[in-house]
């Protein structure tokens, strides 16, 4: 009878606040609430079950079904995608209320008990109704994310997105900048201009709170910046230099290199002009956050994108150095591989090693600056 309750429901959304009879005090909010955490997500499945529940097309039918347990982890996505859509037309039942019928409602309970019972779901399609519900507590001053501490409920108190994961103090400045930007495009342009108690707006508080750590941003970057472009001002000058002095030599009398029809030759040459341009670059982007003004709002989208393109720059300046490499040593010793071989293994070690220690850096900074739905990421294992 799934349908005919989201049918009713979405015909009379009060519905899902009335009391299930005399002396039932829970309405359908609160049974909601009240659903075990353990039927409602993947978490207690081993791990191909948990892809398999991810990846799970719900068509699957047969013979199939029974094929390493898919049936049950198929009916068991099937109960959750029914349980959230019953649990989102309820919610939707609340939206048009004021705060006193809010209350009236008993979401609040309801939250409080989802909370006590790790029904992260339920929190997250509540506070999709009114987001106020975060700073909701009860009589004893504890807030949603304090019952989840007191009742050891790890999958709500790891729904917000905290700091201390994020590496680097410009990487932890663009996330606050992050909700500040999200909170400040769901509120109205009058709260975005009211004064506090001290005379301060939203932005000149943030401006207050956050001085230490654009100070703290700037000193990192330019650590990073300094270092990094050590590298790529040294990579230029190695590949500037072997432009001009290419392996084997040039041919006395026309002026010509010797090895210039040799097809590795085509390709040292390629090598080291895309690794010197390449490295070039980068150098520029490090110079540029040596000299960037640090301002508030740069933190958002311009210092971290100039890192990341002076990083990727870096990244191919050293592999492409590296091919240029091979490829000379190739030509000078085209009958000798069992030398040119080891050696070059052997010069790849440190570059490799650089780059791989590099690389997850660079990683985070795409994620965190242009990765869609970055206030989704904690919630989206539950919806």
């Amino acid at each position: 009878m799934f349908d005919v309750a989201v049918d009713l429901l979405r015909r009379c959304p009060r519905l899902a606040m009335r009391n299930q009879g005399q002396g039932a005090g829970d309405n359908l909010l609160l049974t909601l609430a009240k659903a075990p955490s353990s039927s409602l997500d993947q978490i207690q499945l081993p791990s191909w079950k948990r892809w398999l529940y991810e990846r799970l097309l719900l068509g699957l039918v047969g013979n199939i079904d029974n094929l390493l347990g898919i049936k049950k982890i198929r009916e068991a996505k099937l109960g959750h995608q029914q349980y959230l859509a019953l649990l989102r037309a309820t919610c939707r039942g609340v939206t048009p209320l004021n705060d006193k019928e809010i209350q009236e409602s008993g979401i609040r309970n309801a939250i409080f008990e989802a909370a006590k019972r790790g029904n992260a779901v339920f929190i997250v399609e509540a506070l999709k109704v009114h987001f106020t519900l975060y700073a909701i507590h009860d009589e004893k001053r504890r807030r949603i994310f304090s019952l989840a501490v007191e009742y050891r409920q790890a999958n709500v108190y790891n729904l917000p997105i905290q700091l201390s994961p994020i590496p680097g103090a410009l990487l932890q400045m663009q996330r606050e900048l992050q909700w500040f930007k999200e909170v400040e495009s769901i509120t109205t342009p009058m709260i975005r201009e009211r004064l506090n108690d001290n005379n301060l707006t939203p932005r000149a508080l943030f401006t207050e709170q956050h001085t230490n750590l654009v100070k703290e941003g700037e000193k990192w970057t330019k650590e990073t910046a300094s270092s990094c472009g050590v590298v790529a001002a040294l990579v230029a000058t190695i590949t500037f230099a072997a432009a001009f002095t290419v392996p084997g030599g040039n041919d006395q009398s026309k002026g010509y290199p010797i090895f210039l029809h040799k097809k590795l030759f085509l390709l040292f040459i390629i090598s080291d002009a895309v690794s010197l341009f390449s490295s070039t670059t980068s150098l520029l982007m490090f110079l540029g956050l040596l000299t960037s003004r640090y301002a508030e709002d740069d933190f958002l989208n311009s210092l971290p994108t100039k890192l990341m393109i002076g990083l990727s720059t870096m990244f191919i300046s050293l592999a492409t150095m590296m091919a240029a490499f091979c490829a000379s040593l190739f030509l000078m010793l085209q009958n000798r591989s069992w030398i040119v071989i080891p050696v070059t293994l052997l010069a790849s070690v440190p570059v490799t090693l650089y780059i791989w220690l590099q690389f997850p850096l660079l990683v985070l900074i795409f994620k965190s600056t242009y990765a869609p739905g970055i206030f989704d990421r904690n919630i989206k294992p539950w919806l």
